[in-house]
């Protein structure tokens, strides 16, 4: 029962998210790595919830210190009961149940990628919660996911509707009902495969062509957002799916 106690205790600190704004994604990191070193525990799960949520991506040796920080913790909190460390029983219960929920999150997660936000929009458009994990060309959209794809049009309206905020690596976009979505820079793929400009500018697809060999694209920067009139059809740009539905 101890070990459910101080399970408890330790697990609630990892998904209690503060109010971190207006940083970017390396932001949130080096905030973990510098609460890491206080043994501030909370703190850096906090920063670290924020930084995979930004880039995506995980970030092994933080994690791992976050696990190590949380276990002293533990540690120490058994200390302050009876003054006897943790059983190897107790220690292995917590970590599986750690593993079990944190898998449990990771899967909530995933289905929380594959989901349309209502932004509260007149048009009724709703925005996936995620770029898709690639890139595509006017002609390769045109074939595959045109219809899903949102048009000059709509780009427009969340555009003039929505309350824009840079976030370092991307925009915050909010909209007129309060919910919001993020518009990460994933820059683009050249020609010969390469990405150029993560991070710092985005470059959406439209549905909407330029001429027969492109698309009109959506393309932002940290000072502006705009319509842009296309481009060579070797490029590929990222892709944000929208539905009606």
């Amino acid at each position: 029962m101890k070990s459910k106690i101080l399970y408890c205790c330790i697990f609630c600190v990892l998904y209690t998210v503060e109010g971190y704004t207006q940083a970017s994604a390396l932001d949130y990191l080096a905030e973990a790595q510098k609460l890491l070193k206080l043994q501030d525990c909370s703190g850096a799960s906090n920063a670290y919830y924020e930084y995979k949520r930004l880039s995506g991506m995980e970030n092994e040796s933080i994690s791992n210190a976050i696990l190590e920080c949380l276990f002293q913790e533990m540690i120490r909190l058994s200390d302050s009961y009876n003054g006897d460390e943790p059983t190897k029983a107790e220690v292995d219960a917590f970590l599986q149940e750690f593993d079990d929920s944190y898998e449990a999150y990771l899967q909530e997660l995933e289905q929380e990628k594959k989901s349309y936000i209502d932004l509260g929009l007149p048009s009724g458009t709703k925005w996936k919660n995620m770029n898709e994990n690639h890139y595509q060309t006017h002609n390769e959209a045109v074939v595959v996911d045109r219809i899903k794809i949102p048009s000059k049009e709509q780009w427009e309206e969340l555009k003039d509707r929505c309350l824009w905020t840079w976030m370092g690596n991307g925009y915050y976009v909010t909209g007129p009902n309060g919910a919001s979505i993020f518009l990460p820079a994933d820059g683009l793929e050249n020609g010969k495969g390469d990405k150029d400009n993560v991070g710092s500018r985005g470059y959406y697809l439209t549905s909407t062509p330029f001429n027969v060999k492109s698309s009109y694209t959506f393309n932002f920067n940290a000072e502006d957002y705009y319509i842009n009139i296309g481009g060579n059809d070797d490029y590929k740009c990222s892709i944000r799916f929208i539905t009606k539905e």
